[in-house]
């Protein structure tokens, strides 16, 4: 698994968007939404429900108090 994949991931939950993460990230929307796909193809599992209008996370999605944590950590440590 990808850590940069994660704070990725991380950077999506916490903006509500790919649109704004991207945006963050300095890297185009495409771009991210393929690494979104990647981490999930990873993964094995659907962790966001994409509509054309908004981002809803899956049951696997929400994160837990542990995987907060690490993905606290891995985005601060790519940053």
């Amino acid at each position: 698994m990808n850590p940069q994949r994660l704070a990725q991931f991380s950077a999506i939950v916490h903006a509500g968007s790919i649109s704004k993460a991207a945006s963050t990230l300095g890297m185009g929307k495409s771009v991210l939404s393929r690494q979104l796909a990647k981490l999930e193809d990873d993964l094995g599992t659907r962790l966001i429900q994409r509509s054309t209008r908004r981002l809803t996370l899956t049951e696997i999605g929400p994160p837990t108090p542990r995987s907060k944590w690490r993905c606290r950590w891995t985005t601060a440590w790519w940053t």
